[in-house]
């Protein structure tokens, strides 16, 4: 994705990004502004039963280079999801990223 996108991958994109360990079916885009820019510059067509999913960003991000979400999103984008293969992975990426965040006390 080009770093004038300002959209971030979410969700598995994002998963098999940071754990390099699940495949990607569906996709997840967080995006800045009004997403019709996006999708004209992408010639993407929205669907009923697409495999990609856009949706605005909500937060503030200090690091404009970033092109994953915040762990912390991925996680729970991998667990609203209810298939095995991504609460698997999403107990991957709580250990190994957020563990120590959150396990302190």
């Amino acid at each position: 994705m080009p770093a004038d996108a300002k959209a971030q991958w979410g969700g598995e994109g994002a998963a098999e990004q940071m754990t390099e360990y699940l495949q990607a079916q569906d996709l997840t885009l967080y995006i800045e502004g009004n997403k019709t820019p996006f999708l004209l510059a992408w010639k993407l067509i929205p669907g009923t039963n697409g495999k990609l999913q856009l949706y605005k960003k909500f937060w503030y991000t200090d690091n404009a280079d970033d092109i994953v979400t915040p762990a912390l999103l991925v996680y729970a984008d991998l667990l609203i999801t209810d298939d095995p293969r991504c609460i698997e992975t999403a107990e991957i990426l709580y250990d190994q990223k957020l563990k120590q965040h959150y396990d302190a006390n």
